[in-house]
């Protein structure tokens, strides 16, 4: 069963930062909010963030990231339960994607939470081969 195991709260790094809130000027804290553990469905998640971006208009470089993600979303490389089939195809894309985000303003850094928690969660930990092998982006 997918569980999301993330923070409820801010974690201030020090005391001196209470009161801390997301968004302050100084935000800087030890585990931010919504930071843990992700294990619900990758697939849904990316969908759901490219469809946030794919509304933002007159951003080039929002548009480009649409483009990547949603050439991370078609084709095979998901399984049912939306976890990745084919690590190095779909993490190739997020890279474009993150590449693209990282040039805009309009964005989000929730909406940039969800490409990389879909990254960080888009390879099998297996064996030391096996990662090498599945979670590099493929060249070109």
């Amino acid at each position: 069963m997918p569980t999301a195991t993330r923070t409820r709260e801010t974690w201030a790094l020090a005391e001196s930062q209470l009161p801390i809130n997301v968004g302050d000027a100084s935000y800087n804290p030890l585990y931010p909010f919504g930071w843990g553990l992700r294990t619900d469905n990758g697939h849904a998640r990316l969908q759901s963030v490219r469809d946030q971006l794919a509304a933002i208009h007159g951003d080039g470089n929002i548009s480009e990231a649409v483009r990547a993600l949603d050439k991370a979303l078609r084709g095979n490389p998901w399984n049912s339960d939306g976890t990745v089939r084919n690590g190095p195809d779909v993490l190739s894309s997020l890279q474009d994607g993150a590449n693209a985000l990282n040039k805009s303003s309009h964005d989000t850094a929730a909406q940039d939470d969800l490409v990389v928690s879909v990254a960080a969660t888009s390879c099998t930990r297996r064996s030391p081969a096996v990662t090498r092998r599945r979670c590099r982006p493929r060249r070109r």
